[in-house]
């Protein structure tokens, strides 16, 4: 819709004229629609903005016509115009019903009902417009967006009929001094103008309200903010915001445009003045700015003020660093004291807005309130100190007669010079201060870093403390968190201001209802206790009063965000108060203190560290050294105490048989801080004297407390109070027990006492104890991980003791059982091998006597025996082997097969009662099983109860079974001899009947042969034959191996000679002729014949005269043919030497007769030449320092009987040369000689 249009529904000429006149006062430009009545309305509609409408026009039905209205006139504002303001009850009702049902508003066609209705139409219109097109502003919008953005240099404000500022240009900023932003939407009554100012255009704006129409003012002051007023011209608009109002009905917006301009008249005695001010202002700011510190800055300051105002009281009020608190820094006149005492805030009216304003102010006594300490006809003149930062202070000059407007310029003027100079003053002061406190605070770094004593350290910086904040005593006081205790560390008195020695304070404090101390240490803040303060905590008064203190500054120490102890500064002085710059100095020192005081705890941690790291380390050095174990518990023991810098410990093992903790090491305090009881505990009588352990005591186990809490935590056990009941407390069921005094575990007197276990494989096998005999101090945690530590270790050395000891054990075990077995088995002797077992037996375990029973048939008897008194009662006993009825504990050894072990077998069986056995208590059983057969049982005795463990029961089994197989065999052994030895005896008589039986008588030579078997039945033989008379054969010969096979194939070697011999079968044809019999033999059984033949034929005589005597027949030569197998060469001997003849072939069996042929070989014999004939047992035969009898001992035994020429005597003389050489010696093999001399 491009035009508002309304819809009039009225038939009334008159009322139609008043209506349309109405309407045109307030628009201009609209269109107008009439209908005589409601029905064309509804039949005949239009889009119209708004509809008036009769309320005459309305049937009996309203609803339905203002249902009908409103369907066709959706968008549009109904608006009942009624004739008459007399309504009837019913007609009352009707309208009502109308505005219940639709209608929008009524008004009565009255003048006044015209005037609203004109004002509803033109607020109608408004909104269309704006609806119509939203960026169409209104005339005051449009007005105040132009001022905003104005650039001229003239000011211009546009005031709202409400009095709120609605435009503000930035000429106007510079006028009045207040920023757009700042005016913008405040009320006139609430800008930050001065009082002239603002009366000055309350009363602009009331005059344009109430005349409508513009004026002007000329040369008018306007102050601003500046010193002195400027003067400008004013034009004065009052503006409608709606242009549709007439002046008559609504207040007018008010629009201020001024410019600057000069007052002439005013300005020669302003210049004057500004003269005279300038003068007074240079001399004032000599005089105060001569001063260089802040207090003589300040009186200075406040004398001029004082003097050139015509003040009765001046002050000046300096800010505190909290930023709140204005507190008077130097007052003059008579109102000093009141004025003194009363602090200003600088929150609270009128202060706040004078601030605000930084500009000068006249008030009233009345208008700092009820706690004014000024007579109700003061007039006060104040202003702000302010420096770069912002306000600094405030200074206030009074009188009893007011001040001018001259007077606060020239004051202002006097304040800018007096905020310069004190602010140099405080900054320079500040500066001192500031270069104080950085040479302070260099002194206590340089003693940080420059003094290695720790003490010394925290000496210094208490003492710069105490003297660089005055205060008569100071403390440095750490905190240990884990005892929650605090110690004094370092302090310095002040004798400057306590000259007399004041008391000594104890070094422990104490936290326990120590509230104040608490808070410091939770809040990590400063700490005031002043003793006049009625609320101070009941025990810090009494700790004040006992030490003659007035005021206490604690300042905590902090370091990484944790408290470790605090500062104490004392002060004497009744009224000694610590300003923010003291507090700030005093903190900045804390800091100081807080690194030194964490430095030297990190370095008595890391020394300590160090020191338990270099014990642990010593330790575990110990320990991989070989040591006994009661050494490497004592240098445990030794190093725990010294890491934990205590006099006396122990270290208790459990032997968990007899129940009791045995006190393997301990050191003892000789000088303890409260000396011990001397005493022991009886522990037959379970009473006690006075209680002290040493070593070897024993601490009952059973129903101990501290045992019990130690093996069900499996923690370290930390005795606070030795003296205490729980410790010797006995258990309700046992009320008589006695427990002596820690429960055994160390000295009562001690202060405290630390119990750590030791393990071996999660087991706790005994304690290290730690006994605080001069340190009243609790074990903290580092105490107790050391302590586990060094147990830990010591747990770890004698585990390792134990492998150790248990390795070397079993080894040294198994080098006396391989010993054993080889000494036992070198034997086969059984009787040697009796005594041996015995022997060896006592290597292995420990034994006053011990038996060795052989099962025979159904009984075992006793062939051996050691340790007994009568020990022929002993040997040939009887036992049985099966279990009877008095289960014999042998029998049951034997029947199981296992060791049995008695630790008192005296009443255990009868045989054991019996007198011969009365010695025995111990007893062990250990079956000898050899091949899976139980052969027997050493029985092992000893005289003591428990005297035999599992391990001795091992050890003895393992010997029973080395030895066992040993015996088994030599007994076996001795069977096997005594029918191999029958056997042999037959075997030797038959040898001995087949070697020769009597030597053959052949003219011209002298027969002897001799053997030494090295056995009863030897390989070695020799044998003589003949084919025909004179002739005579001998063989000698070797067969390989000894024994029987050696003496059977030596008699087949023998028969074969004889069956194979005859007429004319020379030598070498008969060891052919033994080698085709006897090769498949031999080689069958892996064995040969060394033989040598010879046989020997005498020559023809040399005469012719065959009737010479018999003894030149003797004389006659002979003729050897020889043939050798293996066999060493004959050696051919006369009294001039030895020769070996030239004979020789491999033995018999060797190759088969196809592959090899024996050759013969002859030799003629001349009178007196010995053939001797050898076996290899001659020259091999050996001494006891290995030598040989060889062949050079051979021949000279040779020569020197050869003369004799007497056979047997040089037989017989070879083989007892060698047996001579031989000594003791075992013969190894047979010796044979066989020697045949030509007469």
């Amino acid at each position: 819709m491009s035009r508002f249009i309304i819809r009039l529904i009225q038939n009334h000429i008159d009322a139609t004229a008043l209506i349309v006149s109405a309407i045109g006062r307030h628009l201009t430009s609209y269109t107008l629609s009439i209908a005589r009545d409601l029905t064309e309305a509804i039949n005949e509609p239009i889009e119209a903005s708004v509809v008036l409408l009769n309320f005459d026009q309305f049937s009996d039905e309203i609803i339905t016509d203002l249902s009908r209205l409103k369907h066709q006139y959706k968008d549009a504002s109904i608006i009942l115009l009624v004739n008459s303001t007399a309504l009837d009850s019913d007609q009352e009702e009707r309208l009502i019903e109308a505005l219940d049902h639709g209608v929008n508003d009524c008004f009565h066609l009255t003048q006044s009902g015209l005037l609203l209705l004109g004002r509803q139409v033109a607020q109608q219109h408004q909104s269309w417009v704006q609806h119509q097109d939203p960026t169409i502003l209104s005339t005051t919008e449009l007005i105040n967006r132009a001022i905003i953005n104005d650039k001229s240099d003239m000011a211009i404000q546009f005031i709202g009929a409400d009095r709120k500022i609605r435009g503000w240009n930035n000429a106007a900023e510079t006028f009045f001094g207040i920023k757009q932003k700042d005016a913008l939407g405040q009320t006139v009554d609430t800008l930050p103008l001065s009082a002239d100012d603002l009366n000055r255009l309350k009363d602009i704006i009331d005059q344009a309200q109430t005349t409508q129409i513009p004026f002007f003012i000329s040369v008018m002051p306007l102050e601003g903010r500046r010193s002195t007023p400027m003067w400008v011209n004013v034009h004065v608009y009052p503006i409608f915001s709606d242009l549709c109002q007439t002046s008559a009905e609504a207040l007018p917006d008010v629009c201020l445009v001024t410019t600057p301009t000069t007052n002439f008249d005013n300005l020669e005695r302003s210049t004057i003045q500004h003269n005279q001010d300038l003068q007074l202002l240079q001399e004032t700011n000599r005089q105060i700015s001569s001063e260089l510190e802040l207090q003589p800055t300040l009186v200075k300051a406040v004398e001029q003020t004082k003097y050139l105002l015509d003040g009765d009281n001046c002050q000046i009020y300096l800010l505190e660093k909290d930023n709140k608190t204005l507190r008077p820094a130097i007052v003059l006149g008579p109102l000093a004291n009141p004025i003194r005492a009363m602090p200003l805030r600088l929150d609270r009216e009128p202060i706040s807005s004078l601030v605000s304003a930084s500009r000068a102010a006249l008030w009233r006594a009345f208008d700092l309130g009820d706690l004014s300490p000024y007579p109700a006809n003061y007039y006060l003149l104040a202003a702000p100190l302010t420096a770069l930062k912002g306000t600094i202070g405030l200074i206030i000059v009074s009188r009893q007669y007011a001040f001018t407007q001259d007077d606060r310029f020239f004051f202002e003027s006097l304040v800018q010079q007096a905020s310069s100079a004190i602010n140099n003053a405080r900054l320079f002061e500040e500066t001192q201060r500031s270069l104080k406190e950085l040479a302070i605070l260099y002194e206590a770094s340089q003693a940080i870093s420059t003094h290695w004593n720790d003490q010394d350290v925290l000496n210094t910086l208490i003492r710069h403390t105490v003297q660089a904040l005055d205060v008569s005593r100071g403390f440095i006081i750490s905190w240990d968190k884990g005892q929650n205790k605090s110690y004094i560390q370092a302090e310095f008195i002040n004798y400057a201001k306590s000259p007399l020695k004041p008391p000594k304070v104890s070094r422990i404090v104490e936290l326990t209802e120590r509230a104040a101390l608490i808070t410091l240490i939770d809040q990590k803040r400063p700490v005031f206790l002043y003793l006049n303060n009625p609320s101070l905590d009941a025990v810090e008064q009494k700790e004040m009063q006992r030490y003659d203190c007035k005021v206490r500054l604690l300042l905590p120490l902090v370091a990484k965000g944790q408290t470790v102890g605090w500062v104490e500064l004392w002060e004497t002085e009744q009224d000694r108060h610590f300003n923010a710059d003291e507090v700030r100095l005093a903190r900045t020192l804390s800091s100081q203190i807080a690194v030194a005081l964490q430095n030297i705890r990190y370095l008595e941690q890391t020394q300590r560290t160090l020191e338990e790291t270099t014990a642990l380390y010593r330790v575990a050095s110990a320990l991989t050294t070989p040591q006994d174990p009661q050494a490497i518990i004592s240098t445990v023991l030794q190093e725990f105490l010294q890491a934990l810098s205590f006099r006396q410990g122990s270290v208790i093992v459990f032997d968990y048989g007899i129940k009791a903790g045995i006190v393997k090491a301990h050191i003892h305090d000789d000088l303890p801080i409260r000396p011990p009881q001397a005493a022991q505990f009886n522990q037959a009588k379970m009473t006690t004297t006075k209680h002290r352990v040493q070593e070897g005591y024993q601490i009952p186990l059973q129903n101990n407390p501290v045992y019990e809490r130690l093996m069900r935590t499996n923690q370290p056990v930390i005795i606070d109070n030795p003296k205490a009941d729980w410790l010797t407390h006995p258990p309700s069921f046992l009320p008589d027990l006695f427990i002596p005094p820690v429960g055994g575990w160390g000295d009562e007197q001690a202060f405290n006492i630390l119990i750590v276990p030791i393990r071996i494989r999660e087991e706790i096998i005994g304690v290290l104890v730690a006994e605080n005999t001069r340190h009243n101090r609790n074990f903290d945690q580092t105490d107790i991980s050391t302590g586990q530590a060094m147990a830990d270790q010591l747990g770890v050395g004698l585990q390792n003791v134990r492998l150790y000891e248990s390795e070397y054990r079993r080894r040294e075990q198994a080098e006396t059982l391989r010993e054993v077995a080889a000494v036992v088995s070198s034997s086969l002797n059984l009787n040697e091998v009796l005594e041996r077992i015995l022997d060896q037996l006592g290597r292995v375990v420990q034994y006053d006597s011990a038996a060795i029973h052989l099962i025979e048939g159904n009984e075992r008897r006793v062939i051996a025996g050691r340790g007994f008194t009568r020990l022929e009662d002993h040997i040939g006993l009887t036992f049985p082997v099966h279990i009877g009825s008095e289960n014999e504990p042998g029998a049951m050894a034997i029947q199981t097969r296992q060791p049995l072990i008695f630790s008192d077998i005296s009443g255990s069986s009868a045989s054991f009662r019996e007198s011969r056995h009365s010695h025995i208590r111990s007893w062990m059983g250990i079956p000898l099983i050899a091949r899976d057969k139980a052969i027997g049982l050493i029985s092992i005795d000893n005289s003591n109860i428990d005297a035999y463990t599992e391990e001795d029961l091992e050890m003895a089994l393992a010997f029973a079974n080395q030895v066992a197989v040993t015996l088994e065999n030599a007994r076996l052994y001795e069977i096997e001899v005594r029918e191999l030895e029958r056997e042999l005896n037959i075997a030797h008589e038959i040898q001995e009947t087949l070697l020769p039986q009597f030597i053959p008588q052949i003219p011209g030579l002298d027969i002897a042969g001799r053997i030494e078997p090295a056995r009863q039945v030897g390989g070695d033989f020799f044998h003589f034959f003949s084919t025909q008379d004179e002739e005579l054969g001998v063989a000698i010969g070797d067969v390989s191996g000894k024994g029987i096979p050696a003496a059977l194939y030596m008699a087949a070697g023998i028969t074969a000679i004889d069956t194979q011999t005859g007429p004319g079968v020379t030598p070498g044809e008969l060891l052919n002729k033994l080698n085709a019999k006897l090769y498949n033999r031999l080689r069958e059984n892996r064995m040969n014949i060394a033989l040598q033949i010879a046989t020997f034929v005498p020559l023809p005589p040399e005469s012719e005269n065959l009737n010479e005597k018999p003894d030149e027949e003797l004389a006659r030569g002979s003729l050897m043919t020889a043939a050798s197998a293996g066999m060493i060469a004959p050696i051919g001997a006369t009294v001039n030497g030895c020769t070996y003849l030239p004979v020789g072939g491999l033995p018999v069996g060797a190759l088969p007769a196809s592959q090899y042929t024996y050759q013969d070989d002859m030799f003629l014999l001349d009178p007196f030449t010995t053939i001797i004939f050898t076996s290899d047992g001659i020259v091999e035969a050996q001494n006891n320092q290995g030598e040989l009898f060889g062949f050079e001992r051979l021949e000279k035994t040779i020569l020197d009987i050869v003369h004799t020429r007497d056979a047997q005597e040089i037989a017989d003389y070879i083989i007892d040369a060698a047996q001579t050489f031989t000594g003791e010696s075992e013969q190894h093999d047979d010796m044979t000689v066989v020697v045949v001399v030509k007469k």
